[in-house]
């Protein structure tokens, strides 16, 4: 009998991480990145992680702002793996 009980949250997070760190999932430098979400609401974080973690360069990033510090966007951004930002809003985000 399967057990259907959801993993916890934080869980998950670990196992969608790991798996975007893969080899096979290698992001290049250089590309346009269009994230959505609004401040932390909705962010693709699992593969923001993993960009921040896979060290891509010279990013061009879309979205409507660059989040709080050490979250989101703003590992990118921190980590100076953005070359353009490309943004709505930035008056949270201490880096900018």
């Amino acid at each position: 009998m399967k057990n259907n009980t959801p993993a916890p949250p934080t869980e998950l997070f670990h196992e969608w991480f790991h798996e975007a760190q893969k080899k096979e999932h290698s992001y290049p430098d250089a590309m346009t990145l269009a994230t959505g979400g609004f401040g932390l609401c909705g962010i693709p974080s699992v593969l923001l992680a993993a960009l921040a973690a896979q060290g891509t360069r010279g990013l061009t990033v879309v979205s409507n702002n660059c989040g709080v510090l050490g979250v989101g966007n703003s590992l990118l951004l921190e980590n100076r793996q953005i070359a353009r930002l490309i943004a709505s809003y930035v008056g949270e985000n201490k880096e900018l």
